[in-house]
């Protein structure tokens, strides 16, 4: 004959078991999220041309995303998807880059138009172009065009 706090340890383990497996199930007979209702926040799309360097696209990507409240920048190739309403496609224009001199603009294009940024240029004598140096560069792009950061600051939600 079995012990009776035995088969009372069995039965609560059978117990939990079962409640974990019927606890799982109803879990997975619910309907995934959807995010369909959920306003989306507006994209800023970057495109960056393939001989620019990869430090420079990353510190033009942190600047946006400083500039930016609000929305989410994304590095995108010039062919983008069609842009959505309060969208901003961004791209840097670099029409000069060497070991140490860049210049360059930012242009940009929304649903309702576009424009061209002041060409700036960074020459340095004494090294190399560094992180740093692209940092400095992408902060004075945008600071030279207080349009378009008014455009990113607008598109906030």
């Amino acid at each position: 004959m079995s012990h009776p706090r035995a088969v009372t340890a069995l039965s609560r383990r059978v117990f939990t078991e079962s409640s974990i497996l019927l606890t799982f199930l109803a879990c997975m007979s619910l309907p995934a999220p959807s995010y369909a209702d959920r306003p989306a926040r507006p994209l800023v799309l970057l495109s960056c041309p393939a001989e620019a360097p990869e430090a420079l696209c990353r510190s033009l990507t942190q600047a946006l995303t400083r500039a930016a409240t609000g929305q989410i920048v994304r590095q995108a190739p010039v062919d983008a998807p069609a842009l959505r309403p309060g969208d901003t496609a961004v791209t840097l224009d670099v029409t000069r880059h060497g070991p140490a001199a860049l210049s360059g603009r930012l242009d940009w294009q929304g649903t309702d138009g576009g424009g061209d940024g002041a060409v700036l240029r960074l020459d340095v004598m004494d090294a190399g172009l560094e992180a740093i140096d692209y940092d400095d560069f992408t902060r004075d792009l945008l600071r030279v065009w207080p349009a378009l950061v008014a455009r990113l600051h607008a598109a906030a939600p």
